[in-house]
């Protein structure tokens, strides 16, 4: 069944015969702009397995902002399933570009930042302020739904084309990168540089904290590259210099729309990566 015929359809449709799963989609606008929920509803189907996906995601959202209330998260899962004492099965969480691309202290950094190690030293200090915040939402999840599983991944290859390379910039090195201040090859090269590190510090990190299958961090970066034709680039290895995602995919520059291949490599990825392992045939 092709997913870009799925991609045009809300409701959930059970497959299997038990309850559906129930899966929480919370965090940013790659829940409602791109790849979107329907994304991910759509990936439990193709594969049998009976879900209901809810999105509580908001366009322009940072970590640290709904960390303002620890239970946002909680709070979310109990909007979206208010019969379900146990909370949701699975939780999509995304966040954390809002907060690069709207923190200051970070911008400033980049602006002043004269070699590639301190640029990623920029990095490292803004992921430490969202790292927290997102630590913060977690362990308020697991408190109230000890049995909720969590899957994550960082962000993708966007567009780097005009002026979706400034877009890229704005929460990925930044002057620094535009102004090849650098030893990193191009603009674009320094900044998926600066994205595979930040991988690296973020996600990475995280699973070195919490183990599976309660938290899961993917590693997507270079499915989209991949999709898009860019020699060298696979689900978890990226080609730096290779350049971004096909533009014609993507919502405003950084989105991958719904039903096209660089969405799809996303549902498949994370169909490999987090959700087979947990909820696909035994």
């Amino acid at each position: 069944m092709s997913l870009l015929v799925l991609c045009a359809t809300v409701a959930a449709v059970p497959l299997r015969p038990a309850g559906p799963l129930k899966v929480l989609v919370f965090g940013d606008s790659q829940g409602t702009q791109g790849p979107t929920w329907h994304t991910l509803q759509d990936t439990l189907d193709s594969h049998n397995v009976s879900a209901s996906v809810v999105n509580k995601a908001t366009g322009g959202t940072r970590a640290c902002g709904w960390a303002e209330h620890a239970d946002a998260m909680v709070n979310a899962s109990r909007e979206a399933f208010p019969d379900a004492a146990d909370g949701p099965d699975l939780v999509w969480y995304t966040a954390g570009g809002n907060d690069l691309a709207q923190d200051l202290e970070y911008h400033a950094c980049t602006l002043f930042a004269e070699t590639d190690s301190a640029i990623k030293t920029c990095v490292s200090q803004a992921n430490s302020r969202l790292m927290a915040c997102t630590q913060t939402l977690y362990e308020s999840l697991w408190a109230a739904f000890p049995n909720a599983k969590v899957g994550q991944y960082n962000y993708m290859a966007t567009c780097m084309q005009g002026e979706c390379l400034l877009e890229a910039a704005a929460y990925l090195g930044g002057p620094y990168c535009l102004e090849k201040k650098h030893d990193l090859g191009s603009p674009s090269a320094c900044m998926l540089t600066l994205l595979e590190y930040w991988q690296t510090i973020f996600v990475d990190a995280l699973q070195q904290k919490y183990a599976k299958p309660r938290y899961t961090g993917m590693n997507l970066l270079g499915a989209v590259q991949h999709a898009s034709g860019v020699p060298g680039a696979s689900t978890g290895h990226m080609n730096v210099s290779g350049g971004g995602a096909n533009c014609a995919w993507m919502n405003g520059c950084v989105h991958p729309r719904c039903g096209t291949p660089a969405a799809e490599a996303i549902g498949a990825a994370m169909w490999k990566l987090w959700l087979e392992p947990i909820v696909g045939p035994k």
